[in-house]
């Protein structure tokens, strides 16, 4: 399929077919008209935070947006202040936009979708109830409008070989001191103890662990291997795979436990004490050996539980955490009395929940790691943090913590096929009249609660064209029979299992 996935995510499509550089002019252009222009400060200039993850197809769309910038400002006579930040990660953008003061920010990123995939995320700025977080719901919806409404006419200044504009090269030093600072914060604030943070960092490094990173490309690396040093981990004891450009990955993009066998491989090659991989953004981070991407966030959070419980003034109260990610959450909280609470997929929904809740912690299972005090957003460099700080705290391997975890078995499965909101009902409507059922939740596709606690959800993804089949439950044999009979259901016309 090359259709144009529009989402709260933004857009993303087939680089040359459903995405080429005359949707990037447009959806600046309509950025520009439904949200900068609106959240501008008089007549200063609007400051907006732009940056690409290491595809190459994104400097096509970056003309497509410069394009857009340029054109407002002739027709509008708008000035413009750009922080431009070349290859960058999207956690870096977010917090760029909060720490600059920037009206939004624009990111050239498909996430974790196939090498031929490329997209824009458009990022809100940290005013008027904003907090550098990907657009809400509503925003995104008008700006999306605005999109279908533009004329494809137009006329590019930039060119394939213009010179963008000058790389502010002072971002990243600046953000991993602010994300070990708030780190060493948050864990003061759990466990009540001032300093705490420091000592924990302290161990990590007096342990000289051994870490290995595949961020899907050498330049892609830097980033995480910066943050690494800059809090101890010696040069010699940090070790690069998939070291290429990410046109040249050796694995897919998305990074979960079945495309990182290499990784798991050098891991007890090298005698490692973790893995850490991301998907091209770098907002998600899966550890390995971990079997499961739903650890990763899980034990990040967990680790903070564990610091505050002796704590009588509970900094973290609550956790946000959408529909499809595991159960083990309220196992987990309820042991240390905090509330879980369920959102529809998407950042956006979690980073919202965290905000009416005023809590700083949250989590989606896809491995996004979300500390509100760095930025709203999944933050693959705050979850290294956690995971380190974890280790070298307990004392235990990343194996041990694991087994700590409570047992569920999950299956995750993906199927394209044509007019998906019909097949969801077919499973609603089956499972309506079934007595095994405790209740259905619609707010997000459909997830089905059954009385043994275990449950099936079944939704249309937000940035692919798939419909989402997860399910999960103690007993593995009765989740796999469940699976299938959805499965079924689904299949009646002609679909395609990836």
């Amino acid at each position: 399929m090359s259709e144009l996935i529009k989402s709260l995510s933004g857009i993303r499509g087939i680089v040359g077919k459903s995405i080429t550089l005359v949707e990037a002019y447009k959806i600046a252009l309509a950025f520009y008209g439904e949200y900068l222009v609106k959240n501008a400060s008089g007549n200063r200039p609007i400051k907006i935070v732009i940056g690409k993850d290491p595809k190459l197809s994104g400097n096509i769309l970056l003309q497509g947006v410069f394009s857009a910038i340029e054109d407002i400002s002739k027709k509008e006579r708008q000035k413009f202040e750009l922080i431009y930040l070349g290859t960058a990660t999207t956690p870096m953008i977010q917090w760029a936009i909060i720490n600059y003061k920037a009206q939004g920010g624009i990111i050239i990123t498909a996430s974790h979708n196939p090498i031929e995939w490329n997209g824009i995320k458009l990022i809100s700025g940290k005013n008027n109830n904003d907090y550098g977080t990907l657009l809400k719901p509503e925003q995104m919806q008008k700006i999306i409008d605005k999109f279908d409404r533009t004329d494809k006419e137009i006329n590019f200044r930039f060119k394939p070989g213009t010179v963008l504009p000058k790389i502010r090269k002072d971002v990243l030093t600046g953000y991993n001191r602010d994300v070990l600072r708030k780190v060493k914060n948050v864990i003061d604030l759990c466990c009540g103890q001032k300093g705490k943070g420091t000592q924990v960092f302290d161990k990590i490094r007096g342990k000289e662990f051994k870490v290995i990173i595949d961020a899907c490309s050498r330049s892609g690396a830097e980033f995480p291997k910066s943050f690494l040093l800059s809090i101890g981990i010696l040069p010699q004891n940090i070790i690069v795979l998939n070291n290429n450009a990410i046109e040249q990955s050796n694995r897919p993009l998305e990074p979960i436990p079945q495309h990182l066998a290499i990784l798991k491989s050098a891991i007890q090659k090298f005698n490692a004490d973790i893995g850490f991989a991301f998907d091209p953004d770098q907002d998600r981070l899966v550890a390995m050996p971990l079997r499961n991407e739903e650890y990763t966030p899980l034990l990040a959070g967990k680790f903070l539980l564990e610091l505050q419980k002796d704590n009588k003034k509970k900094y973290i109260k609550c956790i946000p955490v959408n529909l499809s990610t595991t159960g083990a959450w309220e196992e987990i909280a309820g042991h240390y009395g905090i509330e879980i609470s369920r959102t529809p997929v998407g950042e956006i929904n979690v980073v919202n929940a965290m905000i009416n809740n005023k809590t700083v912690f949250g989590a989606e299972g896809n491995g996004g790691t979300i500390l509100g005090t760095v930025n709203y957003g999944r933050n693959s460099t705050v979850g290294m943090a956690l995971l380190l700080c974890y280790i070298a705290e307990s004392g235990k391997s990343i194996a041990e913590l694991e087994k700590e975890i409570p047992p569920y078995v999950l299956i995750k499965r993906k199927l394209r096929l044509a007019n998906p909101k019909l097949k969801l009902r077919l499973v609603r409507d089956y499972y309506e009249k079934n007595n095994s059922v405790d209740s259905i939740n619609n707010s997000d596709g459909y997830k089905i609660l059954f009385k043994d606690n275990s449950w099936i959800h079944v939704r249309a993804s937000n940035t692919e064209p798939l419909v989402r089949i997860i399910a999960e439950g103690k007993i593995e044999g009765k989740m796999f029979e469940t699976y299938k009979k959805v499965n079924k259901l689904i299949q009646q016309t002609k679909s395609i299992m990836v």
